[in-house]
């Protein structure tokens, strides 16, 4: 009996410990990883020093607290909760003592995050609580078990080898290699009924507004009314920049951005709509889909009730029918261009923000994929921002072109008279 009553209490204690770790160390780990704050290394010390410190010492100061002399002690008391000598104070010692672990474990699967994801959700309209639960937390928790699986399969190799050599005396493995896939997908036959138009005021977009990195200085006054505006110029210029700033990633330091007649940004008057509350559609460079997703729900990730258009037709216009059930490392790179503007399309946005989406694609593929970019042009009546290095996409997609070099509109115009 006695056994079975010590067994019980660790586990019951352990399980108590892990519960109220849990809710402190996962957060306190994401904000150690995520934010830049004042104070940020003094919360560091404190959460490493059950780690460096005796445990005898540590107990002296949980008692301290703690104790019915102690400022949380007679706090308690007063609410008839007694912590010393109790269940309590061991679930207390377990969880104090393991959450530098649990800190550093989880902080490390955050650091490894990319970033990029958690933007791309908010632009699709995910507050900071969504984003967290549904990429920060998921994203870090594949990377973390990931890790150890990798090792294990370190360790299982090494010892593996190390038999391998002693038996044999040398030797090598075969070699492996990782098969391209080319982009599979038939040429444009869909049909997405022709979304009604919006007005010509709709596509208005303002861009107004001054935006400083380090030594960098983007600044950009144009008006433009066009259904695709495409903006070229060399690396660096800041064509990424403008695109972060429409959708809210980058903060301008003084200026006015507005789409169709939404105001988005504006210095004067305080006004700095956060990512979530923007509309915008966004497929980066690296288009961002969800890894520990499948292709349907990063297609339904962003979907607004009221606003976003049926998946049947933008799966239909894309022709993506046959992948919504995959899993997104399934996907060839045509593939994931299309689920990524897909999933845009389907947000219900006011504007769509294109970084250079045909970048990482060889010629051949990128000649089948844009007829598909050409669809959404002429089909949904919302503008278009296109980044592109590439001359003949721009004067295949855009009415519009803006010439930036070094942070500042060079030429601003038709492509025909842009880029001659």
């Amino acid at each position: 009996m006695d056994v079975w009553h010590v067994t019980w209490f660790s586990l019951a204690t352990a399980a108590g410990a892990t519960a109220v770790a849990l809710p402190i160390g996962v957060p306190l780990a994401w904000l150690l990883a995520r934010a830049r704050f004042t104070g940020r290394s003094l919360v560091e010390t404190i959460v490493s020093l059950p780690l460096v410190m005796p445990p005898v010492a540590t107990g002296l100061i949980l008692l301290m607290l703690f104790g019915r002399r102690g400022p949380l002690g007679r706090a308690l008391s007063w609410v008839g909760i007694d912590v010393v000598f109790t269940w309590k104070a061991v679930v207390i010692a377990m969880a104090v003592m393991g959450l530098p672990l649990l800190v550093r474990t989880a902080r490390g699967g955050f650091e490894q995050v990319d970033r990029r994801l958690e933007q791309v959700a908010a632009t699709l309209g995910a507050g900071p609580a969504r984003v967290f639960l549904t990429i920060s937390l998921p994203r870090a928790r594949r990377i973390r078990r990931d890790d150890h699986d990798r090792r294990q399969h370190s360790r299982r190799h090494a010892h593996a080898r190390g038999g391998h050599l002693l038996v044999r005396g040398n030797g090598t493995g075969p070699g492996g290699g990782r098969a391209a896939r080319d982009f599979d997908g038939p040429g444009v036959r869909g049909a997405l009924g022709r979304q009604p138009a919006r007005g010509w005021f709709a596509r208005v977009m303002v861009l107004a507004f001054q935006l400083t990195q380090g030594e960098f200085t983007l600044e950009i006054d144009e008006r433009i009314d066009a259904k695709v505006t495409a903006i070229f110029g060399p690396s660096g210029s800041g064509k990424t920049t403008i695109l972060d700033a429409i959708a809210g990633l980058r903060v301008p330091s003084r200026g006015t951005i507005a789409i169709g007649g939404r105001l988005l940004f504006d210095s004067s008057a305080s006004r700095n709509l956060p990512p979530q509350h923007r509309r915008i559609g966004y497929v980066p460079q690296d288009v961002g889909l969800f890894p520990h997703m499948n292709v349907r729900r990063n297609l339904l990730y962003g979907r607004h009730p009221g606003s976003s258009p049926p998946l049947d037709r933008v799966v239909r216009m894309l022709e993506i029918e046959g992948l919504v059930d995959r899993r997104v490392p399934q996907l060839s790179g045509g593939e994931r261009q299309r689920v990524a503007l897909a999933r845009a399309l389907m947000c219900g946005p006011a504007v769509l923000l294109l970084d250079e989406p045909l970048a990482a694609v060889d010629l051949p593929l990128r000649r089948r994929i844009l007829p598909y970019l050409q669809r959404v042009r002429d089909e949904m009546a919302l503008p278009i921002v296109y980044v592109s290095h590439d001359r003949d996409e721009v004067r295949m997609l855009a009415d519009h072109v803006l010439l930036l070099d070094r942070g500042r509109v060079r030429q601003s115009g038709s492509p025909a008279a842009v880029l001659p």
